[in-house]
């Protein structure tokens, strides 16, 4: 059980060998804890806060050195949690830093639960909930855009987004209750035209901006699900090689070489990707371990944030390969690629050429020479990201989580049913009840009023010592 108000210690970076470690402790005994486990190299009357000191930990018991170290207090409120802070740098060998938390415990510290720096960083007005899952997607970046986006997130746009939201809700709010309390005023007082078009405009038209960033936002933050389909033997696996700029999966020109799924992770720009390779999609065969792997791809598909449906050049684009198109699934983002590009093209009967195909948006390339990959690469953004001019992630706010989506989906919908409630002239006890559930579900995702369960499911993602 968390307790608040006491003293926590855990160590703060990751586990095994390192040049550094450092055991973290926050809440009112860190001082004593540091005047009491800590032995400058150098005797001083005081040592002020955020300078850090050279000297030793020691056993508070037997006196016994356990480490050179340098240590720093963060005085409160200016610390993480806004609580007093002790950070011990240690040498990063396991045994020395378990060794030194185990002094701090013994002197009056427990064992931190996962993220609970963190935690009181937001109960203590640190920092919003939005924030605390950016600095979670910040240790977990693996991508310079998970990175950025993150960062962003961090340095507050969602609340400020949502600041601007919450103003507008506000001000219809106290006009509804106005008309509540004094009931006897002229409703045209109220100038319900004027409010409408402001909760149109400032609040509903924003709440869509923000959703819309919910695929852009999820994509940056978790990477993107790349798919390779296409028939057999038109060139998936060497172009899956070509994107990685080696020899991963092993390629033959017997049709159906690759009958599992392969996926590995690369890098576009900043954005991380994992690519998949998938077996050939040849709804004729009938070899059990072909349509075994002709099932695995049909479900790759579904989970793809884009596929790229692989063609050979040199042959055309054959009717299987058109009812492949058709048979994607709904809404997925996908592109032509027209491999084998580097030779000559050699139209089978009823095959269309590349000139005359129905998807404009084709790209030629060749696995073997490596020709028309850039290209390919920068549509791939364009798709994901919608156009090149989002690459540089200009919007100022991201909906980064299903769980933000949700609560501005609530929001949302509780604004239209006070709009329409305003529109249709309602008493303005409804609109009133809709505002305030539009606001309750917006200050759900900066963490006001957020209910501890929430809280305990959003921190036990979070490793121990953040």
């Amino acid at each position: 059980m968390l307790q608040e108000g006491d003293t926590i210690a855990a160590i703060a970076t990751s586990c095994g060998p390192g040049g550094i470690g450092i055991v973290r402790v926050s809440g009112p005994l860190s001082i004593t804890i540091r005047n009491l486990v800590f032995r400058p190299s150098l005797a001083a009357e005081s040592m002020e806060s955020h300078r850090m000191y050279l000297g030793w930990a020691v056993d508070p018991d037997s006196g016994s050195v356990l480490d050179e170290v340098l240590a720093v207090v963060m005085k409160a409120p200016r610390s993480y949690t806004r609580e007093d802070i002790l950070e011990l740098h240690c040498h990063g060998g396991p045994a020395v830093l378990r060794a030194v938390l185990k002094a701090v415990v013994q002197l009056g510290a427990r064992p931190a639960g996962h993220g609970e720096f963190t935690r009181r960083a937001v109960l203590n007005g640190r920092m919003d909930l939005a924030q605390a899952e950016a600095v979670l997607d910040l240790v977990r970046a693996e991508s310079e855009a998970e990175r950025a986006v993150a960062a962003k997130q961090l340095s507050g746009a969602c609340a400020t987004a949502l600041e601007r939201i919450r103003s507008s809700l506000l001000l219809t709010l106290a006009h509804a209750e106005a008309a509540i309390d004094f009931p006897e005023e002229d409703i045209e007082t109220l100038h319900i035209d004027g409010l409408v078009l402001a909760l149109e405009r400032d609040a509903l038209q924003q709440l869509d901006d923000l959703l819309e960033t919910y695929r852009n936002g999820r994509i940056l933050r978790e990477g993107a699900r790349i798919v390779l389909a296409g028939r057999p033997n038109v060139g998936k696996s060497s172009l899956f090689n070509a994107f990685l700029g080696i020899g991963r999966v092993l390629v033959s020109p017997i049709p159906g070489t690759t009958r599992d799924v392969i996926e590995e992770t690369i890098e576009l720009s900043g954005l991380r990707a994992v690519l998949v390779d998938t077996a050939g999609i040849d709804e004729k065969t009938d070899h059990p371990l072909e349509r075994l792997g002709v099932e695995l791809s049909r479900k790759e598909l579904e989970k793809a944030d884009l596929v790229l449906v692989i063609l050979d050049a040199s042959t055309g684009i054959l009717p299987e390969e058109k009812a492949l198109f058709a048979s994607l699934p709904p809404g997925t983002p996908h592109l032509a690629v027209f491999n084998k590009t580097d030779i000559p093209q050699k139209t089978k009967d009823g095959a269309a050429t590349i000139e005359d195909k129905d998807d404009p948006d084709g790209i030629p390339v060749s696995a073997l020479t490596g020709a028309g990959l850039s290209m390919l690469r920068n549509r791939i953004l364009d798709v994901l990201l919608g156009g090149e001019g989002k690459r540089d992630m200009s919007i100022s706010a991201y909906v980064p989580n299903l769980r933000q989506k949700q609560a501005i989906e609530e929001a949302r919908d509780a604004t239209l049913r006070a709009r329409d409630a305003l529109q249709s002239g309602a008493p303005p006890e409804i609109a009133a009840l809709d505002l305030r559930e539009a606001l309750s579900h917006l200050d759900t995702i900066l963490g006001t009023g957020t209910d501890d369960e929430v809280l305990d499911q959003i921190f036990s993602r979070f490793c121990i010592g953040k």
